[in-house]
C-alpha cells in the first residue's frame, strides 16, 4: 500500500485501502500497523486534522483493530 508522508511527531506516514476499508500508519518509531474497516470518512478527517496524534488517539487507536506488519 502507497502511504502519503506526514509532518507529525507521532508518524512518518499514512495510507488508506478504500476497497478493503484499510487503514496504514508508519509510525516514528518504525512500526508500521494496519487498522481494519475503518470508513473512509474517518481516513479523511484524520489528513485533515490539525493534530493527527491527537485524531489518532481520539478516533482510532483502542476503537479498531490494529495489526503490525
Amino acid at each position: 500500500m502507497e502511504r502519503e508522508e506526514v509532518v507529525s511527531s507521532f508518524m512518518e506516514s499514512i495510507g488508506y485501502d478504500k476497497e478493503n476499508l484499510i487503514l496504514e500508519i508508519k509510525f516514528k518509531s518504525g512500526i508500521v500497523t494496519q487498522y481494519i474497516w475503518v470508513p473512509e470518512w474517518i481516513y479523511a478527517n484524520l489528513m485533515k486534522a490539525a493534530s493527527y496524534g491527537s485524531y489518532f488517539e481520539r478516533n482510532i487507536e483502542n476503537i479498531y483493530i490494529g495489526k503490525d506488519l
